[in-house]
């Protein structure tokens, strides 16, 4: 059987159109019946990165006076927002080269950040320093391929080292009002 030129192509769209489609269905499925005298909740995911200057320097790179004013917008439009920073922000700044990113978690402490992962900016100033900002952060760190190459376990602050007990709370919400 012969394909013609963009046959192939379209097959593997429409495959990939239906794998998506069974995916959502499925996490549709695992989130149980809704109850009947409540609405759904709808929830918003502000997610940032590569942000890792507080000043502003251009209409790109806008600081974090403008990021906490998206923030505090996004916010009061919904409570059930979680703030997001997916990696490259404790590098590569004029400022991190002498507070090596200390500023950048103070600042994100300071937006009430809910989790962060990793980029390869984080890593900059080794796996030491690295470690004392997670200790600094509010949020719990978490990825699932980061490993500590000593001894192959997951870097993320989101379970204490050789134990399962977390040592970070995600946010919560119970009727609108957020607890955690």
């Amino acid at each position: 059987m012969s394909v013609r030129p963009g046959q192939r192509a379209r097959r593997r769209g429409a495959a990939g159109a239906v794998f998506a489609g069974l995916t959502a269905l499925s996490f549709l499925a695992a989130c149980g019946p809704l109850e009947p005298d409540r609405p759904p909740v709808h929830l918003t995911i502000l997610q940032f990165n590569d942000d890792y200057i507080l000043e502003p320097v251009d209409r790109e790179r806008v600081g974090m006076a403008r990021v906490a004013t998206v923030v505090k917008t996004v916010r009061g439009e919904s409570v059930h927002t979680v703030l997001a920073i997916v990696g490259d922000t404790i590098s590569p700044s004029i400022m991190s080269t002498l507070l090596r990113g200390q500023q950048m978690i103070a600042a994100w402490n300071r937006l009430g950040l809910d989790v962060a992962t990793f980029g390869n900016h984080e890593f900059d100033f080794g796996p030491a320093v690295l470690r004392m900002r997670m200790q600094e952060s509010q949020f719990p760190w978490t990825s699932a391929n980061v490993l500590d190459r000593a001894t192959a376990a997951t870097i993320d602050s989101c379970r204490s080292p050789g134990t399962s007990r977390k040592t970070h709370r995600w946010p919560r919400w119970s009727r609108g009002t957020r607890t955690g």
